[in-house]
């Protein structure tokens, strides 16, 4: 088991650092968007022939430990594949959480503020890296690859583009090394509660 507190709560910024504290605090966010380093060779794509989509779903509810799971809000199916087009990381993404405590000590939040701009926050609700494409290392490129990506293909779906992505873990069983290693960052602990597809607060 982890230490007590040990962090459940990750996030990234999806601009460069210089901009994005201020950017939340405006109520018009323009800023430019980060470059990270990555390997080469993988490459981040939306998903949007909804033939694909299920396929994706389906994957997750073989081999996610959580399932699929319906999404809620601006919702990105997101792929990180090789140049044959194989599949190495399935991403998730929707809303973030409505409150969350630690996340918003951080930003410098009120609760004025999160309710106008929560929007600019987005919430990675599944990673999976398939069981035929894992491989040392690449946890944590599939999500400096997804990262780089993921700002402009939300601006490209939806019109806007997001400054920061959370994630939520079970220190019980991960302790977000993958994460770390791609530069998100601990912020603190949820209370202990997630949404199940029905969208009602589940205790796990």
């Amino acid at each position: 088991l982890p230490a007590a507190g040990a962090p459940d709560a990750f996030v990234v910024r999806l601009i460069a650092p210089a901009d994005f504290r201020q950017a939340l605090h405006n109520t018009v966010a323009r800023t430019r968007l980060g470059v990270l380093r990555v390997v080469p060779r993988i490459a981040a794509r939306v998903l949007t022939d909804q033939r694909e989509r299920e396929r994706f779903m389906k994957q997750l509810g073989r081999e996610h430990f959580l399932g699929a799971r319906a999404p809620s809000g601006d919702v990105l199916y997101q792929v990180v594949e090789d140049a044959a087009g194989n599949w190495c990381g399935l991403l998730l993404w929707c809303s973030a959480a409505l409150r969350l405590k630690d996340r918003d000590v951080w930003i410098g939040w009120d609760a004025h503020q999160r309710s106008q701009r929560l929007k600019l926050v987005v919430n990675n609700a599944r990673f999976l890296l398939p069981e035929s494409a894992r491989r040392r290392n690449l946890a944590s490129r599939v999500l400096a690859v997804s990262v780089a990506a993921l700002a402009l293909q939300y601006e490209t779906q939806y019109g806007y583009r997001p400054l920061l992505a959370e994630t939520f873990t079970d220190p019980r069983k991960h302790k977000g090394t993958c994460y770390l290693a791609a530069g998100w960052m601990p912020v603190g602990q949820t209370a202990g509660y997630g949404r199940h597809r029905a969208e009602f607060l589940n205790h796990h």
